[in-house]
């Protein structure tokens, strides 16, 4: 099976794809037409060498959690959130990953659906190594919110620039709710929670996971990527 999208770079060749003469064919005229567009030489044998596992991504049952109320909702903002495991990539590698933690502030305290300004916090390289974040957080400028589109669905937030929520659906990311305890403890609300930037779309021979499946798109892909713990 070969599967076109608007930009040449996202053509794969599936694992169950023939290789007669027609299918040869087809990937020469196609090589020619991306050539002629101006995709690099080098990143061609990559197109036709993807080939992805025979399962399913998303998986049929996925999905954020379905009982999040309201109450939830609060409780799961009321104290900071100290980052155990996360899925690095390209816009956020493993050496920018050290004693993360993210705070939540409501934009308009009598309405949290409104949304909530993100403060993102990390250190580079090391253990208390130089801060960077969001919101003011580490000193980072950039202004991050997330907000809530659908108030029939709680567990799922959007992210990005406060200055874009106009056009969110194309600018801002998923952040979806996916699992969390209820912690004893009111005061911290939860006691952990698994978060994923969305429904995993991608197959891997480990499962499904989040972010593209071209490693073009991904090493500059900052929404619909990410999971963490």
């Amino acid at each position: 099976e070969v599967r076109f999208f608007t930009n040449c770079s996202l053509l794969y060749l599936s694992s169950h794809s023939d290789l007669s003469s027609n299918s040869r064919t087809m990937k020469m005229a196609v090589l020619i037409l991306c050539t002629l567009l101006g995709l690099t030489t080098a990143f061609i044998p990559q197109i036709f060498t993807k080939t992805a596992p025979e399962i399913q991504c998303p998986p049929a049952d996925f999905n954020s959690l379905q009982d999040f109320t309201l109450d939830n909702l609060v409780q799961y903002i009321a104290a900071p959130w100290y980052v155990q495991y996360q899925m690095p990539s390209s816009q956020l590698p493993e050496d920018d990953l050290y004693c993360v933690f993210t705070q939540y502030i409501p934009l308009k305290p009598d309405d949290i659906t409104y949304g909530v300004k993100v403060l993102n916090y990390a250190n580079q390289g090391q253990v208390n190594g130089p801060p960077m974040g969001t919101s003011g957080a580490g000193g980072g400028s950039l202004q991050l919110i997330a907000i809530v589109p659908d108030g029939s669905q709680l567990s799922k937030l959007r992210v990005g620039l406060p200055a874009l929520r106009f056009a969110e659906r194309i600018t801002f990311g998923d952040y979806w709710i996916v699992a969390a305890q209820p912690s004893q403890n009111t005061t911290i609300g939860f006691d952990w929670a698994i978060i994923s930037a969305g429904a995993p779309k991608t197959a891997t021979d480990n499962g499904c996971r989040t972010g593209s499946s071209i490693p073009a798109i991904e090493r500059v892909q900052i929404n619909g990527i990410g999971l963490w713990y």
